[in-house]
């Protein structure tokens, strides 16, 4: 006791056989000159404590254990899906350049005698092949996220969302849409990911408001409780 206060947890068995954890705390109680010292033995039972403690280890092995099972998983999902990405964007780049060199040809050699309605269509059809041609590079680059760097830019996604609507309205030059696009929204990102990104929301909002007589689509942005856009 000479040494000042001293800790130690010890096991004791309790009458009928049950083993109980249990911590010690040992105090010196320093008595007048001359006189013995004294001491003070605090016990806690703290079983519980150890148990808990005990199964908290158990369950972050398993978590750990578990973890590294689904990276694994998740690992070999990626190179699936980029092995996947390769084998779509090689079957479908030989008839995109077709269609871009043919009807480039078209309208070189041919374009004198189409009419005005005649080129707006040949337009659209490379303008289309054009936008086949991002998708896929979108596909490829979504299949790397894993392993490249993004593209950061400053995107203007008021200019992206009115392209992409001009682009809807031409395919369904008869729908009466009412759409609402606010201006000067701007974000850093990928352009061509968040082209594709605004090409599935919009398309989406176009494509589920095609039964209403009179449809109305809005584009903006807001503040959230953090304070982001």
């Amino acid at each position: 006791f000479r040494g000042g206060v001293y800790r130690a947890t010890r096991r004791l068995r309790r009458e009928g056989g049950i083993s109980r954890h249990v911590q010690l705390t040992y105090a010196p109680i320093p008595g007048n000159l001359g006189q013995d010292i004294t001491g003070l033995v605090q016990v806690e039972d703290v079983t519980e404590r150890l148990l808990a403690e005990a199964r908290i280890r158990a369950l972050n092995r398993t978590l750990e254990a578990r973890v590294e099972v689904r990276t694994r998983e998740l690992k070999q999902a990626n190179q699936e899906l980029e092995a996947f990405a390769y084998s779509v964007s090689h079957d479908l780049s030989a008839p995109l350049r077709a269609i871009e060199g043919f009807s480039r040809i078209l309208a070189e050699r041919y374009g004198a005698r189409l009419d005005e309605a005649g080129i707006g269509y040949l337009n659209r059809v490379r303008k289309a092949a054009a936008r086949m041609g991002e998708l896929i590079e979108a596909l490829l680059k979504m299949s790397r996220l894993a392993r490249s760097e993004l593209k950061l830019e400053r995107v203007d996604l008021t200019r992206m969302a009115t392209e992409v609507i001009e682009e809807l309205r031409m395919a369904e030059p008869q729908r009466q849409v009412e759409v609402v696009i606010a201006p000067g929204m701007t974000v850093t990102g990928d352009a061509t990911l968040l082209r594709n990104l605004l090409a599935n929301l919009l398309g989406n909002a176009w494509k589920f408001t095609r039964q209403r007589e009179r449809a109305r689509i809005e584009f903006h942005s807001r503040l959230n409780r953090e304070g982001l856009v």
